[in-house]
């Protein structure tokens, strides 16, 4: 697998007018109130979960590790793997949550790795928890993890410290 290679393919976007007008009709407030005051741009892909339990504290909700909203985003990376990668993918991490659709080429397999947020934030503390873990699932975590730390997303693992293995892959640990 190419780690150099792994990019954001497609992510949940809001129709920020139907959201923001639901919110003023039925609550009589505006949903995205708080996002200007913790910094948070419409167009950061963490926008709208932050704002889908109404309460205007977009990094409180991000921080909450059993924030619903969660799952109604999910985020995809596509990337080249070899065979010798999804085999540990689909052994190690089994859950509904990810769905990975490889295209066979004639070199290797083109992915595309679907997971909602919770199956993000979760899939990569796992792997970045434990050294003993596989060191190419931790690296391909990292990455992922990489992508997210530019966003507000980042909040997702707020409070988590982060160091580096002796193999200087990402270790989180509380």
């Amino acid at each position: 697998m190419f780690f150099d290679d792994v990019r954001p393919v497609a992510m949940t976007m809001v129709d920020w007018k139907t959201f923001i007008k639901f919110g003023e009709d039925h609550l009589h407030m505006s949903p995205t109130r708080g996002l200007d005051d913790a910094g948070i741009d419409l167009k950061d892909p963490a926008a709208f979960v932050s704002c889908l339990e109404f309460n205007n504290s977009p990094l409180a909700v991000l921080r909450n590790n059993n924030a619903a909203g969660l799952l109604h985003a999910s985020f995809s990376f596509i990337f080249i793997a070899d065979d010798e990668f999804l085999k540990l993918i689909w052994k190690n991490y089994t859950t509904p949550n990810i769905q990975i659709v490889p295209t066979k080429t004639p070199i290797n397999n083109i992915v595309v790795a679907t997971m909602n947020m919770q199956g993000w934030r979760d899939f990569i503390y796992k792997y970045c928890s434990s050294d003993e873990t596989d060191a190419y699932l931790r690296r391909f975590a990292e990455v992922c993890y990489n992508f997210f730390k530019a966003t507000w997303y980042r909040e997702l693992w707020y409070g988590i410290k982060k160091d580096r293995y002796f193999d200087n892959t990402l270790c989180m640990h509380q």
